[in-house]
């Protein structure tokens, strides 16, 4: 076979035509898309929602982020869809401001401003998303990473911002590191590492007393109170061998420690050394604590179907519901409405007053 001539083949043509309207590019293999991967004719890559939703968020315009992870298939990955409001996404994919995917499950997600978004991924890394750019003269929501970081060498598995201002990330991982970020240049800087635990770093918690100060736990039952300006682990809060914590929360001067068991353990922070108060809540283990930021409530989610609300004054339970699928994570709308996710695209906003599923 004769060698191709390679002067002809790549020699400007005498004729080129190009294509007389943009519609005229869809579904045309005479114009191929150059940035793809191949040039092959496929049908378009549309962004679903996997049903697996783990985590929401809000931030102060009353945006709604949604993170799903897609666990059927052979490489799994994550999907973060952006909504105008909580109510955009009951009433159709129209609402949606933005969408993308993540080659990598989903393990925290947090808005640290109105328009910048902390990921953090399954294989270790921890990355910061723009969902659009304050310079564009249009304004419109296009979702692109500012900047990523993987000194995690294992799973991220719990993350939050250590003050109000969300100046500083604070991240744990499978094999009981905390890394704290310096976020206030909208970037990834370490600042801090410590080697808390033995095990899996099962929660984070910022206290609102003092922006040096931050709770943790483990699934070794071990629980500290440390602080950035030390390098070391900081003061035992509860240590526990024979019992799994899986999640923490403060909210004032309260410190709440989630178990395997499905009990809540309560520290008053002026007086950490002593147990207030240990509520036997649920009879599986406690998958999420988030405290109103007023302060009245917390609310609960089992590590299941079940959900519950406590007094934080009183600490007896105001409210209680259950649902079919396993609930994921939840927000607080309001004083009086929360809003849980969960599998099987669960979807669904409580009201306290009166006391029914809406």
């Amino acid at each position: 076979m004769d060698a191709p001539d390679y002067t002809e083949l790549y020699a400007i043509p005498q004729d080129i035509v190009y294509p007389s309207t943009p519609n005229s590019l869809r579904q045309d293999t005479d114009f191929p898309n150059l940035n793809s991967k191949d040039y092959k004719l496929r049908k378009a890559n549309k962004t679903e929602f996997p049903p697996y939703f783990d985590f929401i968020d809000q931030n102060s315009d009353k945006n709604v982020i949604i993170a799903a992870n897609d666990l059927l298939h052979r490489e799994p990955e994550g999907v973060v869809i952006g909504y105008s409001d909580v109510g955009a996404f009951e009433d159709g994919k129209d609402k949606r401001l933005f969408k993308f995917r993540r080659e990598a499950i989903i393990t925290g997600m947090h808005f640290m401003r109105h328009n910048l978004i902390i990921l953090t991924l399954e294989n270790g890394n921890v990355e910061m998303w723009s969902t659009r750019s304050d310079n564009s003269e249009l304004n419109t929501y296009c979702p692109f990473r500012l900047t990523g970081n993987s000194q995690h060498i294992t799973t991220v598995t719990s993350s939050n911002f250590l003050d109000a201002n969300h100046s500083k990330l604070i991240t744990g991982d499978l094999r009981g590191s905390v890394i704290v970020w310096d976020t206030g240049a909208a970037d990834l800087d370490s600042v801090q590492n410590y080697s808390l635990y033995r095990s899996e770093v099962t929660g984070i918690c910022s206290s609102n007393q003092n922006d040096n100060t931050f709770f943790s736990c483990s699934n070794h039952g071990e629980s500290f109170i440390s602080d950035i300006r030390t390098n070391c682990k900081g003061t035992v809060l509860t240590n526990d061998d024979e019992n799994i914590f899986t999640d923490i929360a403060a909210q004032d001067n309260l410190i709440f420690i989630g178990d395997y068991s499905g009990n809540l353990k309560v520290f008053d922070q002026r007086n950490s050394s002593e147990e207030i108060q240990n509520l036997p809540l649920f009879g599986n283990s406690i998958k999420k604590i988030k405290p109103q930021s007023n302060g009245n409530c917390t609310a609960l989610l089992e590590r299941g179907v079940g959900l519950k609300i406590i007094s934080n004054s009183t600490f007896n339970t105001i409210y209680e519901s259950s649902e079919k699928s396993s609930l994921r994570d939840v927000i607080w709308i309001d004083e009086s409405s929360f809003q849980v996710i969960g599998w099987n695209s669960l979807y669904k906003n409580y009201n306290l007053q009166p006391q029914n599923g809406k």
